[in-house]
């Protein structure tokens, strides 16, 4: 390297001051020199530039073209897009539970899980902290965790082989993690987790953020919200905010018939998670006995290809008389037309002018009445409607007897329907929520017939008694049967060792206040207000 003899680099006798003599060109400079015109290895090339490239056309579209890549003999798999998997062949199948704390329950919602295979699984009450992780394979997890104090908390896991994407939504009366499904073959879903806190009022103005984000939307969670709609015993006030809001806007409530709360220190039961759906006409939901809380699991089933609109829960009473005052006033008269700019604006005020009389004019009454879930192959009655609705319009006996047709099929559905919720009730009933003794205790009650009252004008009977025509205090006949009828009831309940004789001249005679204190054994045998209604009748 330094003098280009036949020995090694520390063998060389040069001193390192004297400049070196490289091996390839004998040049004043190292073997490993780039610039050694004799070393094309350490040489960069540049191609040559040909000659009139700017000329020829044909010559710059060669050089402009990218070079041509390598071909690999074993080239890599194409990627191709998970096809949307859900639980069911349709619909999704989404479920909730309030965990009440969930970083020890984390094997048991593995498990869960796994058995179950929900399409998405709505969480409240985490508990969780920012640096707490919660991970399940084949799901993606998407948290709202509490950062102001302890507790509270909302989550969703969803299948990664759904197509969504997070929609966060802010909200100070109650916590909520909200996604948006896109399906195939349905237009997007928006599906919200809620936790509403015991205390305080649930505010309507959130709920519309959600249920006004999206034109399908699926709400389930912990409301803390109770009503005889969907939850026995008392209610609340939350329950009659969610209870009209859902009226009020023709929503869909989905609650299970069982309880979902069980609270540790106290025996009563209610229902406070359910779900509320918006552009979805039929579903179900049933309260699951899994995982350690003391609220149950909920499923849902929801037919997201059934899109038959809900039933109002609002009557409206329109006064005409008073519709036509005020359109009569409100009408203007002839108008100057001239164009059709003119034409538009007239139609316009003539439908305000409609609307507003129709709303000064009408009375809404909102119906209170419990949900009554039918199952969700039961959509024959809108069916049925619009045939018999085609029948009013053309009377043709082909539509009455189809419309006949499904009324038989309907009641015979639903009469099995009741029966097998009958059941369902009796089988549910036990001795450790006290459910058996309450039902006995009603079906034990015996309907007390209240007897018509003696007045100084004769007897005064119910209004359902009124009706019947025999039943007239003013009737002479039926004193005499009414009377007969006392008699011979007396008789029979009077031992058999008594004179009857004296009892009559006891009825007729006197009253029954003073012989019954003269004569004990009338004092069980025969009741104060019979004698008192006896001598009434024997003297008229």
């Amino acid at each position: 390297m330094k003098c280009a003899g036949p020995h090694g680099f520390r063998e060389c006798p040069k001193p390192k001051d004297t400049p070196p003599k490289c091996l390839h060109c004998n040049g004043p400079h190292t073997a490993n020199f780039t610039g050694c015109p004799k070393n094309p290895v350490n040489r960069r090339t540049f191609s040559e530039a040909p000659e009139n490239a700017w000329a020829d056309s044909a010559i710059i579209v060669k050089i402009k073209m990218p070079p041509t890549p390598a071909v690999d003999p074993n080239p890599a798999t194409q990627f191709i897009p998970r096809p949307v998997q859900l639980a069911s062949n349709a619909n999704p199948q989404p479920k909730n539970w309030n965990a009440a704390g969930i970083k020890n329950k984390i094997n048991q919602l593995k498990y869960f899980l796994l058995d179950w295979k929900p399409d998405i699984l709505a969480l409240q009450e985490t508990h969780l902290n920012p640096g707490d992780r919660l991970k399940f394979p084949n799901y993606s997890s998407y948290r709202t965790d509490r950062l102001t104090h302890r507790e509270g908390g909302t989550a969703i896991l969803i299948r990664n082989s759904i197509d969504h994407h997070p929609t966060p939504i802010a909200s100070t009366t109650f916590e909520n993690t909200t996604i948006e499904l896109h399906l195939p073959d349905s237009s997007p879903i928006t599906n919200s987790s809620i936790y509403r806190p015991p205390h305080g009022s649930i505010s309507t103005l959130e709920l519309n953020n959600i249920f006004n984000s999206n034109g399908k939307c699926i709400a389930v969670g912990d409301f803390n919200a109770k009503h005889r709609a969907w939850s026995s015993g008392t209610w609340n006030s939350n329950g009659i905010i969610i209870h009209d809001y859902i009226c009020n806007n023709n929503l869909i409530l989905l609650a299970p018939c069982e309880p979902t709360h069980f609270p540790n220190h106290s025996n009563n039961t209610s229902t406070l998670d359910f779900g509320i759906l918006k552009n979805f006409s039929s579903g179900d939901a049933n309260s699951i006995n899994a995982l350690s809380s003391d609220h149950n699991p909920v499923s849902f089933e929801i037919d997201i290809n059934v899109n038959l609109p809900a039933i109002s829960k609002i009557i409206k009473t329109t006064y005409w008389s008073k519709l036509m005052q005020i359109m009569s006033t409100s009408l203007p008269g002839n108008l100057n037309i001239q164009n059709i700019k003119d034409i538009d604006e007239a139609i316009t005020k003539l439908n305000s002018a409609i609307l507003t009389a129709i709303n000064l004019a009408s009375r809404s009454k909102l119906i209170n009445g419990n949900y009554r879930k039918l199952r969700p192959n039961i959509v024959k009655i809108t069916h049925r409607n619009q045939i018999r609705k085609r029948w009013q319009q053309t009377y043709d006996p082909r539509y009455r007897r189809t419309a006949n047709r499904l009324t038989n099929q309907i009641r015979r559905e639903i009469r099995d329907y009741d029966q097998e919720s009958w059941k369902e009730w009796l089988m549910s009933l036990n001795q450790e929520d006290n459910s058996i003794y309450i039902a006995a205790r009603k079906f034990s009650r015996k309907y007390i017939q209240i007897p018509p009252i003696l007045d100084t004008d004769g007897i005064k009977y119910p209004p359902w008694e009124r009706q019947t025509p025999s039943n007239t205090p003013w009737r002479t006949h039926s004193k005499l049967t009414l009377n007969r009828t006392m008699v011979l009831t007396l008789m029979k309940s009077i031992e058999q060792s008594v004179d009857t004789s004296i009892i009559l001249n006891l009825v007729l005679t006197s009253s029954s206040s003073r012989h019954k204190k003269s004569y004990p054994f009338l004092r069980e045998s025969i009741p104060g207000r019979l004698l008192d209604q006896m001598a009434f009748l024997t003297k008229h």
